[in-house]
């Protein structure tokens, strides 16, 4: 079967529609381990060991090529590792601290020349966009998740009309390497403020989006999309927030027999004589 022919989600024009997916293909590669496990998948009702990833026709060949060229090339060789690499963490750390206080620090990526911050923030950006034109999951209509008015300004700073949009606030936060949760989960929209806030990670990074004219003066101080300085954070306990969820479904969901194998082979990999699963490369999709 040949490529549907549709009107792509970004350009809005009438084209021949490639197969997208929510997160870039290489991010199962990450969760893979090297290859001697499949990626993790958490659902509401179960946990397997699957090489499904979460794909659909939405864009033209062009719009694709906007998201890797954005983002995402310069981003998925750099996320943590099951063996502990994390050459994110390596370039921002080596450039200047803008704050330090017990686990948390902030890292001024602007004046660090080896980090491309307008590249991270696209990349997710594009994630969170994606996930608000679609729904991803088969039989539903209703979009991922609901930014209103405002997926359609991210559609045009994605595309580099437009500046990054006002009244929305990206926060990154990386995990020290020793303790990344190498896994990911699909944009979710979290417990709602005075305004919106949705979340989602990869492996090594927990990535905040506020959204909405009542957001604080702190969340647009972190914005790596929009602040001057494009702040990354570095902090094992903020970051730890982005796997409570993934956490909360795994421990709920009945455990396949696939992923019982997959973590004994996750185990003698590592030399581990112990059950462990919070590391588990998790593809939440609930």
């Amino acid at each position: 079967m040949g490529r549907p022919t549709g009107v792509c989600k970004m350009c809005l024009e009438t084209k021949l529609l490639e197969s997208s997916h929510l997160l870039p293909a290489a991010l199962y590669d990450y969760c893979r381990g090297d290859g001697f496990v499949e990626p993790i998948a958490v659902t509401s009702d179960v946990v397997m060991s699957s090489s499904r990833q979460v794909q659909d026709y939405l864009l033209c060949k062009d719009c694709e090529d906007v998201l890797n060229r954005g983002g995402e090339s310069w981003l998925a060789p750099k996320l943590a590792t099951y063996e502990k690499a994390f050459p994110l963490y390596d370039l921002v750390t080596s450039g200047p601290v803008l704050f330090d206080e017990n686990d948390c620090k902030v890292y001024c990526s602007v004046q660090n020349p080896i980090i491309e911050p307008d590249k991270i923030a696209h990349f997710a950006m594009g994630i969170f966009w994606k996930a608000s034109v679609h729904s991803w999951r088969s039989g539903e209509d209703e979009p991922m998740i609901n930014l209103g008015p405002y997926s359609d300004k991210v559609r045009l700073y994605l595309k580099g009309e437009a500046p990054f949009p006002e009244h929305m606030a990206l926060a990154a936060v990386l995990s020290p390497p020793e303790v990344a949760y190498i896994g990911f989960n699909n944009p979710y929209e979290a417990v709602r403020d005075a305004y919106r806030n949705f979340m989602f990670t990869v492996p090594g990074i927990w990535f905040n989006l506020s959204v909405g004219k009542m957001i604080t003066s702190e969340a647009l101080s972190l914005c790596i999309g929009s602040h001057v300085l494009r702040p990354i954070m570095i902090s094992a306990r903020i970051a730890a927030k982005g796997q409570e969820r993934a956490y909360k479904v795994f421990n709920q969901a009945r455990k396949t027999k696939s992923f019982r194998r997959a973590m004994e082979k996750v185990r003698l990999v590592r030399g581990q004589h112990r059950p462990s699963t919070d590391r588990a490369g998790a593809d939440a999709d609930s």
